[in-house]
Formats: structure tokens, sequence, C-alpha cells
């Protein structure tokens, strides 16, 4: 074998050497080495949480979307559960037997609060320790020892999770009933009963797009208040149709819905926009509107020449003259 051949094969096994540091990394651990779950996050469609000092709560992904189940039947804001599920991809700083610890010291036996992922994969919330605050987490056989970034999550009021908006998402209004108007769509005119003086239907048509797009401040648990009136909403495709209760609760409204026992908040805006009609454009103001629209502006003066600007300042062409 010559010198060049051998030079060749020592190249070649070089470069196979460097291929396998690059691919495998020997010596180096994988990054979800330390990862406290295996589970996917992408197949969870059922989430629990059971805390001591508040009512559990339940979700359930349908078709891509959270609900929640219970306390309360309704939409939930999809980024809130979604955080929930962080989790599954924390790492650990240290992890024990279980059978080798006694729990209790680290609250484990009462844990402070639990979450559940599709009704078999428990994870239980212990103490925290001294020096780093880290979490004490038990999970099956082991208990591991985390960052306590998630622990605040699972500790909120129920009504946190819930969607802020006051209608179904893709719900289409077909008839809005207040204490003394009703508004009801016929072949995409609102017909309005009775009909309020100057009354246009684009009026209704900005009602019902504040309706359809309002997010109250927050969402709390039904509780009794001074009764100011009802408002009663069918969507399209439902023929029973949504009752909302107008409460007063010292200085603050709500829009509440016995039926979810829950309420919204309602903003000072909202107040104005969503209970009543909003004032008709007066004809002149309509007509003004209109000509400022439609106003194309003059153009720009033309460059005098000199002569013209002579004629237009005598003074100067005087000046110009004694020179």
């Amino acid at each position: 074998m010559t010198s060049k051949s051998k030079l060749n094969i020592a190249l070649l096994l070089a470069a196979v050497f460097l291929i396998f540091i690059v691919v495998y990394k020997p010596g180096k651990d994988s990054e979800n080495k330390y990862q406290i779950s295996k589970l996917d996050r992408a197949t969870v469609n059922h989430i629990r949480l059971e805390r001591i000092e508040a009512e559990p709560i339940e979700f359930s992904k349908v078709n891509g979307k959270w609900n929640m189940l219970s306390p309360y039947t309704v939409a939930a804001t999809q980024i809130n559960v979604e955080s929930l599920l962080d989790l599954l991809d924390y790492n650990y700083h240290a992890v024990y037997d279980k059978n080798k610890i006694d729990i209790k010291k680290y609250n484990l036996d009462k844990p402070h609060a639990t979450i559940i992922y599709n009704k078999q994969h428990r994870f239980d919330f212990g103490t925290t320790e001294e020096l780093n605050k880290y979490r004490y987490l038990g999970h099956n056989s082991k208990m591991y020892v985390v960052n306590d970034y998630f622990h605040h999550r699972i500790l909120g009021s129920a009504t946190s999770f819930l969607d802020h908006a006051l209608l179904p998402k893709g719900q289409h209004i077909v008839q809005i009933q207040f204490q003394n108007l009703t508004l009801k769509l016929n072949d995409g005119t609102w017909l309005a009963t009775p009909q309020p003086e100057q009354y246009s239907n684009d009026q209704a048509n900005a009602l019902i797009e504040k309706w359809t797009t309002a997010h109250a401040e927050s969402v709390l648990k039904y509780t009794t208040g001074t009764e100011i009136g009802k408002i009663k909403i069918t969507l399209e495709k439902n023929d029973t149709p949504l009752e909302f209760e107008l409460l007063k609760i010292k200085e603050t409204y709500f829009l509440a819905r016995r039926d979810l026992n829950i309420m919204y908040k309602l903003s000072k805006e909202q107040r104005r926009d969503l209970l009543q009609l909003p004032p008709p454009i007066a004809a002149d103001q309509f007509e003004k509107d209109i000509s400022d629209a439609m106003h194309t502006p003059a153009p720009l003066p033309k460059e005098k020449n000199n002569k013209e600007m002579k004629a237009a300042n005598p003074l100067q062409d005087q000046s110009n003259t004694k020179k």
C-alpha cells in the first residue's frame, strides 16, 4: 500500500469520527433527559385541577377548542388553558424515589394542588425548598425538584380561565330585545319595534357589531344585585334566546348570565355602546361629512414669472427701477 493510499484511509477515518461526534454527541446528555414527563402535550384533551382551598376545575378539548366543564359550562380562554400544558415540558434539577423519602416532609401526602392530564397523568404540588425556592413535585413513584414557575397558574379562580366574550365566537345575532325596543333581522334589514324617530339601519348595524365583538373587563361568579332590566339575544340557528340581566352592584354594572352562574363586568363605554342605539346622524351633518369626503383640494398656484411678480408687487418693481 502506497503512502498516498494510507493517507486517504486516515483522512476517511478521521471524517467518519467527526461525523460520529457531531451526530451522536457522546458525553452530552440529550435535551429531554431531565424532562419530568414524556406525555405529548398535543395528545392532551382533558385537564383537571384540584386545590385544597378552591373548587376543582375541569377542561375538555373538542375540535381543537378548550371549554370548561366545571364549575362553569362555558368557553375558556384558550391561551390560559394551553399554558397548563407547559408543565409537561419542564426539566427537573433533582429526582428522588418516593419510597425512600418521607413525603410528609414535602407536603406530598396532602398536596397543595394537583393537576391531572387525560384523567391518569397526575402531578402533585408540595412545598418549596428554602435555598432556591424550588418546588417539590410528585409524579408516579418519583419526587422531582423543579423551578416554581407553574404553581401559581393552577391556584387562580375558575373565572380567571373563562373567555371574556359576551357571545359565542362565530355566531350571528338575528334578534335583540331590550325593555322598550326590539331589533329583528329581516332580509338583511333590521326592523325596530317600536321604531324610534330618525331611525336608520346603520344604527342597528352599529349596535349589533358592538355586541358581536364585546369582551367584558372581567368575568365573575354570579351574585345578586339591583336588577335594572333584561336583554334577550337570539342567535342564528338557535331558537332559545340568551338572557342577560343588567345588574348594578354599588356603582358597577354587570351583564349576568344566571343560567351559567357568571356575570360580565361592563366598562363605561360598554354601558353606552351595548344598552342603546347610537344616536342618529343629523341630516346637515351627514351632508357635510359627504361633502368633506368628496371635496377635492384646489390645485396649488403655479409659480409666477417675473412680469407677473412685478405686476403683483409694485414696490418690488420700483426698487428694481431705482437700481
